[in-house]
């Protein structure tokens, strides 16, 4: 869809507000272990959420990016996208990233 609902994980009720700003489907979605952070990805750009209140943080992406993870800690986030490319980012300050590592030629491997 182009929103991402939120949902209490033991009650399975609806909980506060969708995280909505995609204006394509989202295709990646990753939560923060402890529950602070989370990105969604659609075709054209990452967005990383303080679930702690206010907007995203918009990121456009040069490819599509297909999965998202963050590490056990919390504070980075770690996508891939469909040209092959990983990139790092710390949740708290999104860009620049951290990292970005692309395969020879940029093509996956």
């Amino acid at each position: 869809g182009l929103r991402v609902e939120r949902w209490d994980g033991r009650t399975l009720a609806a909980a506060a507000g969708p995280l909505a700003g995609h204006g394509r489907v989202v295709r990646a979605l990753a939560v923060s272990a402890d529950g602070r952070y989370a990105v969604s990805a659609d075709a054209d750009e990452l967005l990383v959420w303080d679930l702690r209140g206010g907007g995203p943080v918009r990121l456009p992406t040069p490819a599509r990016v297909r999965a998202a993870a963050f590490e056990p800690a919390g504070h980075r986030v770690l996508t891939g996208d469909e040209a092959g490319a990983a990139t790092l980012r710390d949740a708290a300050r999104p860009d620049p990233p951290l990292r970005a590592v692309t395969p020879p030629g940029g093509k996956a491997v």
